[in-house]
């Protein structure tokens, strides 16, 4: 510790205080809880959240409160969580409440410990093997109205204590009494169905299938049918070419736009079709990319997407009809490719991985703003959150924060306050601020690895004097310090 003061001092006397804007983080809550992940934190209403943590109560889900910082345990639970056994599906923000996925055993809970009811269990698996560890089989969750649609996987080793633990399947649950209802179940090893996105008729679902003789297309899952009920069928000669895997989905104000398989022998290619708020299909474009996140839409307006022209990749945009499309970028043929779209503050960000002069692959980040202004920030990768463009060093530990880019002063502001071994894992936004959940690596005396501690934390920015280098060193010394007592 000595050495490091003397380091310090050293830095002290040539630094050069400089006025300047930056953001700090600053830890607004703590919680070591268990030592391995254990599942995030969840908006349940501006007031409240919940998170996984050993509180005052002992372990299990917690309610906080975000301004006084009182915790109560809603939801018990002492699982052992190990390497072997994570606890991997993150809590479902819905409205005014919040869905708690323990293994498959499913809960809804209003932030109170009378307000939270089981709903069921859906089941769990393992990837088997000697690295085996179990998740839930809850794969995605949508919220219509007072009702929530469920997408369960099947049980890939063939166990579960019943059929409703092994067969994949599509359930609805009633909010209100916290009851579910079986409204598809697919064939053995079989996914022909997946849940979009919500309906814009109150309490249903859009649902993309296959039902064989009945047709492919696009299907409502309503509380008035138990079962799937046809909402926009493909014609016979495109329905027999679809699939329903690796398929982006995006709303705009000219209706739903989707993004399946299409199979054509042997071979897979990705088409761009829109849904219109009439219910009727329409191919917008060829050949979309196939990263599944790479589709986001602007205010509602536009949709922006990715292309692929042979081996060459193309981000466009569209205001609802083909002939509306237009090329932003054509990237570099064998040599760059988009690996994330979003939109903050009107500004579109393309995340890109690119071969630099030398062959190594880099990541930066491209801006496009008003006019498709264009901007490339080299070493760095980004992320949207709120109206903020939330950037990374590429260079340095994968999902943190390194600066945040502020598109009206065209600024990159530095972010102080997070370890390099730190890594964001969400964030949930409320009425006057974000906060987000950081984790880091932490190594303990005489265990193994794979141990974390997690803190929840708001970025706030600072204006004022300060030497250019000297939050990064306090940081290191903050950092080393809780790590000496964690161990």
């Amino acid at each position: 510790m000595k050495r490091k003061f003397l380091l310090l001092l050293a830095l002290l006397i040539h630094s050069i205080p400089a006025l300047a804007e930056y953001y700090s983080a600053k830890t607004n809550f703590d919680y070591p809880g268990n030592k391995v992940y254990a599942g995030g934190f969840a908006k349940v209403n501006d007031s409240k959240f919940i998170t996984y943590m050993h509180g005052a109560e002992g372990k299990g889900v917690y309610a906080v409160n975000r301004k006084t910082g009182a915790a109560e345990l809603i939801l018990r639970n002492n699982v052992h969580f190990n390497f072997y056994e994570i606890w991997d599906s993150y809590f479902h923000s819905l409205d005014n409440g919040a869905l708690i996925d323990v293994f498959g055993k499913l809960y809804v809970t209003d932030g109170t410990r009378t307000g939270t009811r089981y709903i069921g269990d859906f089941g769990s698996t393992d990837t088997g093997g000697t690295l085996a560890y179990t998740f839930s089989r809850i794969s995605k969750v949508v919220q219509a109205g007072s009702y929530v649609y469920v997408q369960q996987t099947r049980d890939y080793n063939g166990g579960g204590n019943n059929q409703d633990q092994v067969e994949s399947a599509l359930w609805r649950v009633d909010l209100k009494t916290a009851t579910r209802t079986r409204i598809h179940k697919e064939e053995a090893y079989a996914y022909t169905s997946t849940i979009m996105d919500h309906s814009d008729q109150g309490d249903s679902v859009i649902v993309f299938s296959d039902q064989g003789a009945q047709g492919v297309g696009l299907w409502r899952a309503s509380p008035e049918h138990n079962q799937l009920m046809p909402l926009a069928l493909f014609e016979d000669g495109e329905g027999r070419k679809l699939g329903v895997w690796s398929q982006w989905t995006m709303r705009t104000n000219a209706g739903l736009f989707f993004c399946p398989a299409e199979v054509l022998d042997k071979d897979a290619y990705y088409s761009v079709w829109r849904l219109s708020n009439s219910n009727t299909l329409t191919r917008i474009a060829e050949n979309c990319g196939e990263f599944g996140n790479a589709a986001v839409s602007s205010d509602k307006k536009d949709l922006f997407y990715m292309l692929e022209d042979g081996e060459v990749q193309e981000l466009w945009q569209n205001s609802g009809t083909a002939s509306s499309n237009r090329r932003i970028k054509r990237l570099q043929q064998d040599s760059e490719v988009f690996t994330n779209l979003c939109v903050a503050d009107d500004v579109l960000v393309a995340t890109v991985l690119f071969k630099d002069s030398r062959g190594d692959y880099k990541e930066g980040v491209y801006l496009f703003g008003q006019d498709d202004k264009e901007q490339f920030i080299q070493d760095s990768y980004a992320s949207c959150v709120a109206d903020k463009i939330v950037l990374g060093d590429a260079l340095a530990h994968p999902l943190g924060i390194d600066s945040v880019f502020d598109p009206e002063t065209q600024q990159q502001l530095k972010v102080h306050g997070i370890g390099p071994s730190e890594r964001m894992l969400g964030y949930q936004t409320f009425s006057d601020e974000v906060l987000w959940l950081f984790q880091r690596t932490v190594n303990e005396a005489g265990e193994e690895a794979y141990r974390y501690r997690e803190r929840i934390l708001r970025l706030n920015l600072k204006d004022g004097q300060y030497a250019g280098f000297m939050p990064g060193i306090l940081d290191f010394l903050n950092d080393d310090e809780s790590d000496s007592k964690a161990q």
